[in-house]
């Protein structure tokens, strides 16, 4: 189902949560809403469900206006960030709730509870209550109980959040399995950008309560739009650096980072992500300071026309504070921003 937001905005007293927030969702999409906390992510997920009328704006499911629709007739599935799985009912109760609410009959139920589960690879887990379960597997139950009784629209409102770093990791990679197998238009809240970037076919990054921008992950990752989109996706967080172009040239300090014929003469904020260091003999002098160990990299840490600037560098390559490298700048991956209005203005 296609999904249309047309203008939405929502206050909250004197507070503006959302404003004027235009997005379409493709059939068969999963769109992660990204942005801090407070941006209005939730907002948006709770107008979507019904749970928060617009106070100005529509919303579309196909070609029916729903900003009136109450939400148990939107047709919707909603897994919220603490799961709210009944703790007296069995995993098997939990997801048919849903289901006899809707006077589904017993039988019926069972039968469709148990498909969810099947999908979900929680089947033999259907007599067990929610305190026997492990914080993913309870993640599953949700899922399956929003997926049961077969929605249009499925919402995820920071469904992993509550869990550690290596389960994060393996859930959303289920999430993901799920919603494909399903083809069910879904909409992921999060706050973390690599979280969205895994999961999702396209991110909207919503700052205080409106769009900086809605693209397909690795195209926003190459090609943000403006600085807070540079900065808040990728990690290590981006190098921003004061930088001035003249004589065909960026310039930071005295150092030269590339050429620049065609950029207009003047000062930028110059973006450079830490992977678009590449080691080079010929490249500029650099005294490492702090060595940071991620695994199959290192964050070398120096300073580049007196700016603080973190690199990443090969494991295979033996670094320690006060060693001596030469970096150049990957061609074509410096972007510019301007100092004023923090648009991207370029790439050199």
């Amino acid at each position: 189902m296609e999904v249309r937001l047309d203008r939405l905005t929502k206050r909250f007293g004197s507070v503006v949560a959302v404003d004027d927030l235009s997005l379409e969702l493709n059939d068969g999409e999963m769109i992660g809403l990204l942005g801090p906390s407070g941006c209005g992510k939730s907002t948006t997920l709770f107008m979507l469900a019904g749970l928060l009328t617009p106070d100005v704006g529509e919303i579309w499911f196909g070609d029916e206006n729903v900003t009136a629709v109450p939400p148990e007739k939107r047709g919707i599935g909603l897994v919220f960030q603490n799961y709210a799985l009944y703790p007296h009912m069995t995993v098997l109760q939990n997801i048919m709730f849903p289901l006899i609410n809707t006077k589904v009959p017993k039988q019926k139920a069972v039968v469709m509870a148990e498909e969810m589960a099947e999908l979900v690879q929680i089947r033999e887990l259907l007599a067990r209550k929610p305190s026997e379960l492990s914080g993913g597997q309870q993640q599953r139950v949700a899922i399956a109980r929003a997926l049961a009784k077969k929605p249009r629209l499925l919402l995820l409102d920071e469904p992993l959040s509550n869990l550690d770093a290596r389960l994060r990791m393996e859930t959303r990679e289920e999430i993901r399995r799920i919603q494909r197998e399903v083809g069910i238009t879904s909409v992921f809240v999060t706050h973390d950008q690599e979280e969205a970037m895994s999961i999702s076919d396209r991110i909207a990054v919503i700052r205080e309560g409106a769009l900086q921008q809605f693209e397909e992950p690795q195209l926003m990752y190459r090609n943000p739009q403006n600085l807070f989109v540079a900065k808040f996706m990728g990690t290590p967080a981006i190098n921003i650096l004061e930088a001035e172009v003249h004589g065909g040239g960026l310039y930071c300090g005295d150092i030269r980072l590339a050429g620049a014929n065609k950029a207009k003469a003047g000062k930028v904020l110059a973006g450079i992500r830490p992977e678009s260091f590449v080691a080079d003999a010929d490249g500029f002098a650099a005294t490492v300071g702090h060595v940071e160990m991620l695994g199959r990299d290192l964050i070398a840490s120096f300073e580049l026309g007196g700016q603080p600037v973190k690199a990443l560098v090969d494991t295979e390559t033996i670094l320690r504070p006060g060693n001596v490298l030469n970096f150049r700048v990957k061609e074509g991956r410096i972007l510019c921003f301007d100092t004023e209005t923090k648009e991207l203005v370029g790439s050199v």
